[in-house]
């Protein structure tokens, strides 16, 4: 599946790839890029019900099962529009991954 990557990600690409070509970085910084990356891409990559179930998720620490019930959704439908976020927000921070990968000497 072909995802479209906003402007404003485009955007935040250039200055992060900026930040991350400064040396010498340590794990904390890499960490801390990763993490306002990642943040980034929750903002502007997702559907708002794709946020939604993301934040309910990870932020919020909420079962699959508790977001079903606060959403008025099957707990199917909601592991599927998890699934959906993740592999976006997956392909948005692949360039962040493999950099950092890079840069740590793993293969």
């Amino acid at each position: 599946m072909a995802y479209r990557v906003s402007e404003k990600v485009m955007e935040f690409d250039r200055r992060l790839a900026a930040d991350l070509m400064q040396a010498p970085i340590t794990n904390r910084e890499r960490l801390t890029v990763v993490c306002r990356a990642l943040h980034e891409a929750v903002e502007t990559e997702l559907t708002p019900r794709q946020r939604e179930v993301i934040v309910m998720r990870y932020f919020e620490k909420r079962s699959g099962k508790e977001i079903a019930e606060i959403l008025g959704l099957n707990p199917s439908t909601v592991c599927r529009i998890r699934q959906r976020a993740e592999q976006r927000l997956q392909h948005a921070l692949r360039f962040y991954v493999a950099y950092l990968n890079c840069s740590l000497g793993e293969p």
